[in-house]
């Protein structure tokens, strides 16, 4: 009896030993700024320079870090983007 729980105890402390050292995601969500709606990354703009996106994002990525990020449209609309579950209150578009 003493042999199995010896064995069982064994055979289940690598698993307990590796879920206590995962560590929780966090997540970042990255919002560019209008300028990048309606031109390409590579295109400077007028009083800033170059838009640095892509380095920005290089630089929030990490082993722990998940990035949700996405070039918008041009003239996208944030009323249509946001969900109404997130702003129930937020007025609708006319239209």
């Amino acid at each position: 009896m003493l042999f199995r729980l010896i064995f069982l105890h064994l055979l289940f402390l690598p698993l307990a030993i590796s879920a206590q050292n995962t560590t929780p995601k966090e997540y970042v969500f990255f919002l560019h700024n209008k300028f990048l709606e309606g031109h390409p990354l590579d295109e400077p703009h007028p009083k800033y320079g170059i838009s640095a996106y892509t380095a920005i994002l290089e630089k929030l990525q990490s082993k722990n870090t998940v990035i949700i990020a996405e070039k918008r449209k041009p003239d996208t609309d944030p009323k249509m983007v946001i969900s109404p579950n997130i702003y129930p209150d937020m007025p609708k578009t006319p239209g």
